[in-house]
């Protein structure tokens, strides 16, 4: 291979490597900033014979699609893997006693523990509804909800805001079907590490739209590193004729 071929695959790599970058969304400031007459000088295309340009530009399409065929068909099953494969599983029983909330895990190593008082979510769900009824905005509890390894409760911090009627923009309340036009509270619950300073972060917070009856909407729970969103799609009421719960 002759040096000038050499140029001509150094210069058209580039453009490639650029090309596949931006088929994914990438934004170049560069690119942004500078015509495709200025690229084209900036890389000193017009000293290149233009007919060997243009074939290399042929190319490049040739490369960047046998490219993106290539990444579809070897990264296909490596997504499937990630989705498929749990990262780990904990399995166990919970019971709320009188000294508190007996766990009995069974997986990933049998073992028991003994937590200090808590609530359910569902108790605690029930709690905030009824310290918004009474106008509290502000209170905490502690909430064990087995995620994580089962093996802790983590304290809660909750805030209820005033109740206010859906605006006529917001697009899940339509989906609330007798309820799209009822009054909700906008609550956040911050949930804590117990063991943790008064001032660390929380280790996720929560935020929806809760109505008296304890549906949800507009559910947003933010990790730090990541945000999870959840919109109302359908809601079908069960007949409350039908037996109750055991």
């Amino acid at each position: 291979m002759s040096k000038l071929d050499d140029i001509y695959t150094f210069t058209f790599k580039g453009l490639l490597a650029e090309q596949a970058l931006d088929s994914v969304g990438r934004k170049s400031k560069f690119l942004l900033e500078h015509s495709d007459e200025q690229l084209a000088k900036t890389l000193s295309l017009d000293l290149l014979d233009e007919s060997m340009v243009q074939a290399a530009q042929k190319m490049a399409v040739v490369y960047a699609a046998c490219g993106s065929y290539l990444t579809i068909i070897l990264g296909r099953p490596l997504i499937k893997l990630n989705y498929d494969q749990l990262d780990k599983e904990v399995n166990g029983a919970a019971q709320d006693q009188a000294e508190g909330v007996k766990v009995a895990l069974t997986q990933p190593t049998s073992k028991e523990l003994q937590l200090a008082a808590s609530r359910f979510p569902t108790e605690h769900m029930l709690d905030v509804i009824q310290n918004a009824k009474a106008g509290k905005r502000l209170f905490e509890a502690r909430v064990f909800d087995g995620s994580d390894d089962g093996d802790k409760a983590l304290v809660t911090t909750t805030v209820v805001g005033k109740q206010v009627a859906p605006a006529t923009d917001e697009a899940d309340a339509g989906n609330a079907g007798a309820f799209s036009k009822a009054a909700f509270w906008p609550v956040t619950i911050s949930y804590f590490n117990e063991n943790t300073k008064t001032d660390a972060l929380p280790v996720y917070r929560m935020s929806f739209k809760l109505y008296e009856n304890g549906i949800t909407r507009d559910l947003t729970m933010d990790y730090g590193d990541f945000v999870l969103s959840g919109r109302l799609a359908k809601l079908e009421l069960l007949d409350s004729k039908s037996a109750a719960c055991k």
